[in-house]
């Protein structure tokens, strides 16, 4: 947090943040009761479980599927992952002589990304802690309104928002 924005918190009727800990930091400078965790979500609209077609099946779908940046975390992730059927979109990928036909660096949004949740049978959730910690992405989410199934490493905050052991494990 910069100093100025410590500065205007104040000035707020209510402070909703979308990582539980910037929850419990904030509680810290304010009174509790004008402090909310605001968890991400999804839009119905957009995202829903389709009817894909047969050659969308087979352009799309994949065992794993992950949508993102190819960090060097990820990048060894995914390559001990090639003994199974593994798609990847986004950039960076192309670093990995291993992952060269198992990823596209075309742009996912949309009706596509919404396609390819209903595609995978495992749809991976790789966050960045550079600016979370316990918050999570609309990612879970999507998939869930899309009927995936969607593998994400732990967060505190998916137990705000969906039930453990019935809906995340």
């Amino acid at each position: 947090s910069r100093p100025y924005q410590a500065a205007c918190l104040p000035l707020y009727d209510h402070v909703f943040a979308q990582d539980g800990t910037l929850v419990e930091m904030l509680r810290q400078q304010l009174p509790p009761a004008r402090v909310s965790l605001l968890g991400p979500a999804c839009d119905p609209r957009e995202h829903r479980v389709l009817d894909l077609t047969e050659e969308e099946k087979r352009d799309l779908a994949a065992d794993i599927v992950y949508l993102g940046w190819a960090y060097p975390n990820r990048l060894a992730m995914m390559e001990s992952l090639l003994e199974f059927d593994v798609r990847l979109w986004g950039l960076g990928w192309d670093a990995s002589p291993l992952l060269a036909s198992r990823f596209r660096t075309e742009p996912v949004y949309g009706l596509k990304k919404t396609k390819i949740y209903n595609a995978a049978r495992i749809l991976v959730n790789l966050q960045s802690t550079t600016y979370q910690v316990d918050g999570v992405t609309c990612r879970p989410f999507e998939v869930a309104a899309c009927g995936g199934f969607c593998l994400s490493g732990p967060k505190k905050d998916l137990a705000a928002f969906f039930e453990p052991r019935e809906e995340i494990v």
